[in-house]
């Protein structure tokens, strides 16, 4: 099975909110403001998955819980961007942010 993905958007994290570009909106969620962040690592770009594939890199989630909702965003996570990710996640941690980071891939984020 192939399965083809298409860019839509973009998901920018900091210390002090979340900003998602999609589909020519842009949603901000200030992280004070968010009951629960989780962040889900289930594969990277190129990553090997089983012996003869090969990971997308696109199988990752970030889930917001905004009141009594939560909001799932899907994203694509390249090799190059693990480090980025996970000296975000120590900032949070010394910020003193609450969040969940799950990793089933390879590449350690936490």
């Amino acid at each position: 099975m192939i399965v083809n993905y298409k860019k839509v958007g973009i998901i920018e994290l900091n210390e002090s909110r979340i900003v998602v570009h999609a589909n020519e909106h842009r949603v901000v969620h200030d992280i004070p403001g968010l009951t629960t962040i989780e962040i889900f690592v289930l594969e990277v770009e190129g990553e090997r998955n089983g012996r003869m594939s090969f990971a997308n890199g696109s199988g990752n989630y970030l889930e917001l819980g905004v009141d009594r909702t939560i909001i799932k965003y899907q994203f694509f996570l390249a090799e190059e961007h693990v480090v980025l990710l996970r000296n975000l996640l120590d900032s949070w941690r010394q910020h003193k942010v609450s969040f969940t980071a799950k990793s089933a891939s390879r590449f350690r984020i936490h």
